[in-house]
This record gives C-alpha cells, structure tokens and sequence, in this order.
C-alpha cells in the first residue's frame, strides 16, 4: 500500500481493462466496479509474490552509501576515526544481531531447475544437497553467491498495516522490560569532535 512503484501498474492495467487510456476514471455500471475489484485482487496477490529477501551485497552497497553521506555531512581529518566507521564488520555485526533476534532470516533462495519453484532454504537446513518443496527433486548445493536475508513477516505486515505505530509499540515493550532506565536515541553525532580531544580543547583555552 505504501509502495508507489506498485501503483502506475495497477492504474495502467485498469486503464486498458476499463478501455479509458486518458482522463478522470469513471465506473458507471456495476461491471466496472468489478472490475475494479478483480484488478485490486490481483495486485494485491502479486504483492505477496514479490522477493521478500535481501542479498549481503545489496546490504552492503546501501550500507556504503550512508557511510559515505555520514563523511560528507561530518567530515573528519583522522584516518583511523574514517576506517572505523567503514569497517564492514560493524555492518556484519549488526546483521548477526538482527539474525540472532530473527528479526531477518538468513538461507539462500534457489531456483529448482525442474519446476521452477522458488525454493527458501534456512541456514538451519542447509545440507550438501538441496530438496524443491515442490516436485522434490534433489540436486547438490550451491557453492558460488552470497547470503540472502529474509525479514520476519510479522515485521512486514505491522509496518504495510500500521507504519510507525508498530515501532512505538516496540518501543513501549522495551521500556516496560527495562530494570532502571530507558533511553531511545537513534543515530546521532554527539561530537565534531572525540571527547578528549573536545576536553583538552577547553583546557587549553581556559585561563591561566
């Protein structure tokens, strides 16, 4: 619902059914009302034919992209300061945290050669030989490619059906579970410049 590379498809193809390339859509007979909600049927149930996973490399490409606008909007002199923040193993922690909390999933999807069935094989399941749900023909894993990350679809579903008001709920069980205090703070600069660094700038030009 929220995505609008969805909506031009669904309103072309409606144009060609309803015969109305150009103007105002109307429906002025109960067949085109059905119309409309035959073509809204289908939309929706190739929304949830869509890929619903995520390779390490395209991760790591938009990863890239924010570090890249972080340096820019904060420029730093200090090399070791930039290395840290393009380490890719924060990247990969942060992965394994997601995948530890099954927040994402992480397995391969493999194409069955047979029937052409798309197949969503675990981490957990992985074998030296793959099996298609499907017609259950069998064939030796694959070798080459990246991961693959799934979100979990319990997480899919309350951001399409409620957007915001899922991460507010989210956080409203944090911070029922939290023993003394919560604090949420997303991604945020605190300093231009390292604390000791910050600290000796204010010795040294304090008066004597």
């Amino acid at each position: 619902m929220k995505n609008v590379s969805l909506r031009d498809p669904f309103r072309t193809k409606l144009r060609r059914r309803l015969r109305q390339p150009t103007g105002p859509l109307t429906f002025s007979n109960p067949g085109e009302e059905e119309r409309l909600a035959i073509e809204a049927i289908r939309a929706g149930r190739q929304v949830q034919r869509e890929v619903r996973y995520v390779s390490y490399k395209s991760l790591m490409e938009r990863w890239s992209i924010i570090v890249d606008e972080f340096s820019k909007q904060y420029p730093s002199t200090d090399s070791d300061t930039d290395a840290f923040y393009r380490d890719a193993r924060r990247l990969d922690n942060s992965i394994k945290r997601l995948c530890q909390r099954e927040i994402l999933y992480q397995g391969l999807e493999c194409q069955c050669r047979h029937c052409f069935n798309r197949n969503w094989v675990t981490i957990d399941s992985i074998g030296r030989t793959l099996e298609c749900v499907v017609c259950r023909r069998q064939e030796p894993a694959p070798v080459s490619g990246d991961w693959h990350f799934r979100a979990n679809g319990f997480l899919i579903e309350a951001y399409r059906d409620h957007g915001v008001e899922a991460v507010i709920y989210g956080l409203f069980q944090l911070w029922e579970r939290a023993r003394n205090s919560f604090y949420f703070a997303p991604s945020m600069m605190v300093w231009t410049a390292s604390p000791q660094r910050h600290h000796s700038a204010m010795v040294a030009g304090a008066p004597q």
